[in-house]
């Protein structure tokens, strides 16, 4: 990135941090839902500037873009007067969406800094992938787990009927079915998702990968995966191809990915109207819709009304919070109830029966993080914490890319089972053992320790040469020389 890149990136994102900020002063004055527009278009904004100027950083955020877009988007139903079932509630103008914009652009202005800086060192690397690809180790083992994974989930679907078919809930699903092999299947679907992405990069595997691709979104649909799911799987599958693009013309195809998320959107929005029960309700199926894709920001709006204080402290959840970090076995929503995290946000935010129901069945409601730190530590915790939580996340991606060069699928599989923790456990869900909790320190310690021992090898292997060569230069007599095919006689 060139010092006038740099600087012109710099004033975007300054410039919208400041409309953004400014339109938060303004909406105390003029309530209006137009700041929610404005919230929303200055964020897609700077995704674009994030696009041209930043394409490596783009590519690898790109799974949190899309989730923090959707949240964004969510802010316009809302501040325009929508109604929210889950806190019983109208929505109203307030501005939270301004703040909550300028608050991304912030943290995302940060983080892909630190990207840029990593992705220089690696970015020739990495454009030598396709031709090193094919010497990558295990992955036979992993098609055949994969492979496994899938028979085994169909033909679980063909026992107890498909929830795409059946029309019951997902969740309900595998909580009543209880089924260990399927429930791991299904959550750790996006690393099998990333892995068959760097192993498109094999022009000699790519066929067979395609097939199983497919055959992975087929297994997702037919168990009633949604919108987020599958755009999550197709990110997923893409960043290690859309990464070697970068590398090798250091841009973003503009077209391409606006074809992507056009892809994403026709591929999951009649699917997911589908699950709704479009064909018996159509207006019902499109309500759901509409109210589903409002409850993405519904607790930020929420805990920026009651709760929007710069300086506040609130350290009992916090301390309850911090004493599971070191001990996995109460990392457990269940048991941990309305302490902190999930469910204390929605203790304090939905309404009391949705809030039984969601306890009772072991599920909750989405992005309710941000809205769990500015309830404990305010505005001011939310402008020091929330960039720090971003920052892991960009170090889990660059570890990830570092891996794929390395080929080193182990380091795959640990990269992205940490991105899983931090992105749904963490971001999605909102609890903050998925960053500095001690399964996730030890996941990152391995990951280290393995790219250690990496290191060690190759420097030892690049030693070993320049060592023979000094053994048999001593075994020669003074003044003799090797022949070769330039001295050697015609």
């Amino acid at each position: 990135m060139t010092l006038r890149n740099l600087v012109a990136f710099s004033v975007i994102s300054l410039g919208l941090i400041g409309l953004n900020l400014l339109g938060s002063v303004l909406s105390s004055s003029y309530p209006s839902s137009i700041w929610a527009y404005v919230g929303f278009f200055c964020f897609a904004g700077f995704c674009a500037a994030l696009a041209k100027m930043r394409p490596a950083s783009f590519i690898l955020l790109s799974p949190l873009l899309f989730l923090r877009l959707t949240e964004m988007f969510a802010g316009i139903p809302i501040e325009s007067g929508a109604y929210i079932p889950e806190l019983g509630v109208h929505g109203e103008p307030t501005g939270a969406f301004v703040r909550l914009s300028a608050l991304y652009i912030f943290i995302f202005w940060i983080t892909s800094s630190v990207i840029e800086s990593n992705w220089r060192r690696v970015s020739d690397a990495y454009r030598q992938v396709p031709e090193i690809i094919g010497q990558i180790k295990g992955v036979r083992i992993f098609y055949v787990v994969i492979i496994a994974m899938l028979s085994y989930a169909f033909l679980l679907g063909v026992r107890e009927g498909f929830p795409m078919f059946t029309g019951s809930d997902r969740f309900a699903f595998r909580r009543v079915l209880d089924d260990r092999i399927f429930v791991t299947f299904i959550n750790n679907r996006q690393i099998l998702a990333f892995i068959l992405g760097v192993l498109l990069l094999d022009s000699a595997r790519r066929k067979f990968t395609f097939y199983l691709i497919l055959s992975l979104y087929v297994i997702s649909i037919l168990f009633a995966e949604k919108f987020t799911s599958l755009a999550m799987m197709t990110l997923l599958i893409l960043i290690p191809t859309a990464l070697l693009y970068v590398a090798r013309h250091g841009e973003v195809s503009l077209k391409k990915t606006f074809f992507v998320l056009g892809f994403i959107s026709v591929l999951t929005m009649p699917l997911v109207l589908i699950v709704y029960g479009f064909q018996e309700n159509s207006a019902m199926a499109f309500e759901r819709l509409f109210s589903r894709m409002a409850a993405q920001g519904e607790f930020w709006w929420s805990a920026d009304l009651r709760y929007g204080e710069f300086f506040h402290l609130d350290t009992s959840p916090l301390m309850a919070d911090m004493r599971t970090w070191l001990n996995p076995s109460l990392q457990n929503h269940r048991t941990i109830g309305a302490e902190f995290g999930l469910y204390y946000v929605m203790q304090h935010h939905a309404v009391a029966e949705n809030v039984y129901y969601a306890e009772h069945r072991g599920i909750g409601y989405v992005f309710t993080l941000f809205a769990y730190i500015m309830m404990t530590t305010g505005g001011l915790g939310l402008i020091l914490i929330t960039p720090l939580l971003h920052l892991i996340y960009a170090l889990v991606m660059i570890w990830a890319v570092r891996a794929i060069i390395d080929l080193s699928i182990l380091r795959i599989v640990l990269s992205m089972k940490l991105f899983v923790f931090i992105l749904s456990g963490g971001f999605v869900v909102g609890y903050l053992w998925n960053f500095f909790g001690i399964k996730t320190i030890a996941l990152a310690l391995s990951i280290i320790g393995l790219k250690v021992l990496h290191d060690m090898r190759r420097r030892s292997k690049e030693r070993r040469p320049s060592a023979n060569r000094l053994v048999i230069s001593r075994a020669l007599p003074e003044g003799s020389h090797l022949k070769t095919p330039s001295n050697q006689a015609i």
